[in-house]
């Protein structure tokens, strides 16, 4: 009973604006970022843009998400390594 209940709380969070993987989960922020072409994105939830975008990038979901936010931290001097850009991607603006 109580792994059927689990379950389907979590088929219903998936489903959820909130708390599935949408522009409206809770904690989405805004992002604006920069295509090594030049092309300007603006998104809100970027790992879930990333994945509808995935084609666009050279690597892995995580991977993409992963350097995207390194160049976010590194604005914020919170990196020893700092770094400027992800595979010619760069990060213009975020919301937090």
């Amino acid at each position: 009973m109580y792994a059927e209940s689990l379950t389907k709380a979590h088929e219903m969070a998936a489903l959820s604006p909130l708390t599935g993987r949408f522009e409206t989960h809770m904690h989405a922020k805004e992002w604006v970022i920069q295509s090594p072409d030049g092309e300007i994105y603006r998104c809100r939830n970027l790992k879930n843009w990333i994945r509808e975008h995935i084609d666009m990038f050279d690597g892995t979901l995580n991977q993409a998400w992963d350097g995207i936010v390194k160049i976010k931290y590194s604005a914020q001097g919170k990196r020893k390594n700092p770094v400027s850009q992800w595979k010619g991607w760069r990060l213009l603006e975020w919301g937090d």
